[in-house]
């Protein structure tokens, strides 16, 4: 290598990456994939164990060797170079990887046939604490590492919500979506064209492990967040339910006494089953209107921010203020003056004693005597006991509806509490 070049990185994939290459089992072979990329400067290896009887050709891209104790620099790269030269002939990079069992690891590349093997950067995959170190004194991974989340829709709003508590430190997802990613997500959502035609719970499950490795996805688990951005996203709203503590989803909006927001028309199959069959499809087309990324985040942080308090309920973090300053049920934002924020004077965001744009507004809300709906959850023995058998759980689970409608009924049911869009 000349003087002044970088070295050429070769990463490790998975947390255990060494445990699995010293494993001796006779039935067992090691099998290497090798990701290549920007020309050969930097290689993900991954490693895994299959059983002896299956069939398969020697392997060509990595050699590995280990040693009670590393020996010295000009030691370790003859005996790179030997490893290499052990492989199937192939004129594509090739690596050789030495570690100690005490796993300090030197990996070499050999760019193709023609060069020698050259040391180049180790990265492997972080622990827990390394990962969220930039966290620290803020909020520690470990408040979140056990917490649950379900995200229902993973649109450019869900995506975003997940993805920021993925980066938050929170451990345990489960992802709701029947759609796949298509043209026209792209430009507003996480995933990008690489994604293209995947169901978007796979792609987001993807993008979860790639922020946070230690992460599970699957499980469900309440209270609920509602998050919601009126059509071309002119403005949103983020309701907070937590059962038996505060007012239900049908105190809140008897209280706020709103309607429902028109729903955003994001795609053509959406506002086809929204019109009657008698509508031409010209016509459905006029009804989609999207909204732009940057307005559609302000209500997906909203929701981030309501789930890491909830997660957070109780725990000695950076965040317990929040609990007194985040404590109303409903929040409404405005982007635009427009639709039924239309009335929202001209110079509003200047002037603090009227609504204006680009602010959020809360809205207090208990829980009405009259309510049928919380009458009927304490009053019915199973509801009661459903309770109760959650209590614990409530404290360590979240379950958030990033629903970019608000179209949405909460029925009870002898099987617990349904909601439906």
């Amino acid at each position: 290598m000349k003087e002044g070049e970088q070295r050429r990185v070769v990463c490790f994939m998975q947390p255990n990456f060494t445990d699995v290459l010293k494993r001796k089992a006779e039935t067992e072979q090691k099998v290497f994939s090798v990701t290549t990329f920007d020309d050969c400067d930097t290689f993900h290896v991954r490693v895994e164990c299959i059983d002896k009887s299956i069939q398969r050709e020697p392997e060509k891209r990595v050699a590995f060797k280990l040693f009670k104790e590393l020996p010295q620099p000009t030691e370790l790269q003859q005996i790179a170079s030997s490893l290499v030269n052990s492989l199937a002939d192939l004129n594509e990079p090739q690596i050789a990887i030495l570690f100690s069992e005490d796993d300090h690891v030197r990996a070499y590349v050999r760019p193709n046939s023609d060069k020698p093997v050259e040391q180049a950067t180790v990265l492997c995959q972080p622990s827990t604490s390394q990962l969220y170190s930039r966290s620290r004194g803020i909020l520690e991974s470990s408040l979140l590492k056990d917490r649950r989340v379900a995200v229902v829709g993973l649109g450019s709003g869900g995506s975003h919500v997940v993805i920021e508590l993925a980066k938050a430190g929170v451990g345990k997802f489960t992802l709701v979506d029947y759609d796949r990613i298509e043209l026209q997500n792209i430009i507003r959502h996480i995933c990008g064209l690489t994604d293209l035609g995947r169901l978007k719970t796979n792609a987001m499950r993807d993008r979860i492990l790639e922020k946070n490795p230690f992460a599970e996805v699957k499980e469900l688990g309440i209270p609920a967040l509602y998050g919601s951005c009126a059509v071309r996203a002119a403005g949103g709203q983020v309701v907070r339910v937590r059962p038996n503590v505060g007012p239900c989803f049908s105190c809140i909006y008897v209280d706020a006494a709103m309607e429902a927001i028109q729903e955003e028309m994001s795609s053509f199959h959406q506002a086809r089953e929204a019109q009657p069959p008698y509508v031409g499809d010209d016509e459905v087309e006029a009804t989609i209107q999207v909204g732009l990324s940057s307005d559609i985040v302000p209500i997906a942080n909203m929701l981030v921010k309501l789930a890491l308090v909830e997660l957070c309920r109780g725990k000695d973090s950076a965040l317990a203020t929040l609990e007194k300053d985040l404590e109303a049920s409903f929040y409404m934002w405005a982007n635009r003056r427009e639709q039924q924020y239309a009335g929202y004077t001209a110079d509003s965001f200047h002037r603090f004693d009227e609504p204006g744009i680009l602010r959020w507004y809360p809205m207090r809300s208990e829980r009405r005597p009259d309510c049928k709906i919380c009458q009927n959850m304490e009053g019915s023995a199973e509801n009661r006991e459903f309770f109760l058998l959650l209590k614990d759980y409530i404290h360590m689970s979240i379950f958030l509806l990033i629903q970019m409608s608000v179209n949405v009924t909460l029925l009870r049911t002898p099987g617990g509490l349904n909601i439906h869009g």
